[in-house]
């Protein structure tokens, strides 16, 4: 079965599935057949190392896709599949804390949280604030920065970040922008022209010659990421011989404080996460004493207790030595620093046997351009990591791939602008008997709202049926 599969497969693929040793990182776009890469994968590293199926762990990010893998893998090396580790990323977490108690709770039996235990456990610590704490506002007797604190709490713990590491972090950022806020001020104190492009690169240059600070694990530093940013805009300018890009990093960066003067956006920011990293302590605390835990414990107790047991880390390093993860582009920091303890074992001298899958156009988290980051930071944590693309895609039209490609090149912040010789074009290996894209460009959000609703109105009103028309958004 395997060698009949592994004849269908393109020559991305039989590349990425003959690559068994070392570090692997496959940039695979949508529709270019990642399931059968994985599993393939998985069945090849069994058929030619004398590795068991339980040394192979498979993450992913949803159980619909954990339970494909598996039955995808099943039909390729039988019941051996269910012996494989194939897991969410919280699926991982809560079994490594069942099996391993010991290292998580004093192997006590703690209870997942509900909403309501959440809501009332934080309002008792709103209730204890003093007055004259930025987030301790009410109004009609509810506190309006409660339900902003619990979202920003869940996103610390997918950051993987405990209080300490937080005032970490905000001391580091708030050391940059020290450091650069009065030159951009200056800079931008007068209009925008040319030589603000090239006042610009100076000052791009200058960020990016600071010091790094101490941070934890896998958070970027706003050296680099500022540094770039600015670099990326400078070279726009340059580009298309506009000031524009100029206009738009100041936008996104800065605005006017009370004075005139221009300040970085994120002071408001780190105010707030400073007065939030006390409510996130004792929300830590309050947690354990009521024997709960939430959803993103699930992940953030494992990568501390990897983190601080090294005999746990030494134990999980042994027993899965060989990695895969899918939809790479979307590991926060929490899970990447996960994926960084479990890797790192001194065996393999710095070249592990990990594969990472991903596209950055695909990617919804973010976190200090976390999005961009963890692919980059991959490549350079693992020198001789291997990069392999499937140009192939099995899903759309020529047409259709040939539309989306136009539309998600505009983005700035993506991979193949940072990784010159990376071209993502997709090639259609799919052929149906007619498809119609037509790609329109509105003024405004309202004017892109409006034109959608007509032309559904249009269409309903020729015949067509409600049911075979499907709208997509970003968001909700």
């Amino acid at each position: 079965m395997f060698d009949k599969r592994y004849e269908n497969l393109n020559d991305g693929q039989k590349t990425a599935v003959d690559t068994i040793d070392g570090p692997l990182m496959v940039v695979a776009g949508p529709g270019t057949g990642k399931t059968e890469l994985l599993s393939m994968r998985s069945a090849n590293i069994l058929k030619q190392t004398d590795t068991l199926a339980q040394n192979i762990l498979c993450l992913t990010f949803t159980e619909s896709g954990a339970q494909a893998m598996r039955e995808r893998l099943k039909t390729i090396i039988g019941v051996d599949a269910y012996k494989v580790a194939i897991h969410t990323f919280h699926s991982f977490g809560s079994e490594i804390i069942s099996r391993y108690g010991d290292y998580f709770y004093s192997n006590a039996h703690f209870q997942p949280a509900s909403d309501v235990n959440v809501y009332e456990l934080l309002r008792d610590i709103f209730d204890n604030l003093d007055h004259k704490n930025p987030l301790a506002s009410t109004m009609n007797g509810e506190y309006t920065h409660l339900k902003d604190a619990i979202q920003t709490i869940s996103e610390l713990k997918k950051s993987g970040l405990t209080s300490d590491e937080l005032l970490m972090v905000i001391d580091d950022n708030e050391r940059v922008l020290d450091a650069s806020e009065r030159q951009l001020a200056e800079l931008f104190s007068s209009r925008i022209s040319k030589e603000t492009t090239a006042g610009l690169s100076t000052i791009s240059l200058s960020v990016a010659s600071l010091e790094h600070g101490p941070l934890p694990p896998s958070v970027p530093s706003l050296v680099d990421t500022l540094s770039l940013s600015i670099a990326h805009a400078v070279d726009s300018a340059k580009n298309d011989n506009s000031t524009k890009p100029i206009t738009a990093w100041k936008n996104q960066w800065l605005e006017k404080d009370s004075r005139g003067a221009f300040v970085f956006k994120d002071r408001k920011r780190i105010k707030k996460l400073r007065s939030i990293s006390h409510i996130y302590y004792q929300y830590l605390v309050r947690m354990q004493e009521k024997e709960l835990y939430d959803f993103d414990d699930m992940v953030l107790r494992v990568v501390h207790a990897l983190e601080v047991f090294d005999d746990l880390r030494l134990n999980l390093q042994e027993q899965y030595t060989y990695i895969m993860v899918d939809e790479f582009q979307d590991t926060n920091l929490a899970q990447s620093r996960l994926l960084r303890s479990l890797a790192n074992n001194p065996v393999h001298e710095g070249a592990p046997n990990i594969m990472v899958v991903g596209d950055d156009d695909q990617a919804v988290y973010s976190f200090q351009g976390a999005e961009i980051s963890n692919i980059l930071q991959f490549r350079d944590l693992y020198e001789t990591t291997k990069l392999v693309v499937l140009k192939e895609n099995y899903r759309s039209s020529k047409e259709i791939l040939s539309a989306a490609r136009k539309v998600i090149s505009l983005g700035s912040e993506r991979l193949e602008r940072y990784i010159p010789e990376l071209d993502k074009s997709l090639d259609a290996n799919y052929s149906p008997a007619k498809t119609n894209v037509d790609l329109k460009e509105a003024e405004t959000i309202a004017d892109e709202r409006a034109w959608i609703a007509a032309s559904i109105a249009d269409k309903i009103k020729n015949g067509a049926q409600p049911d075979s028309i499907a709208v997509l958004c970003r968001r909700h």
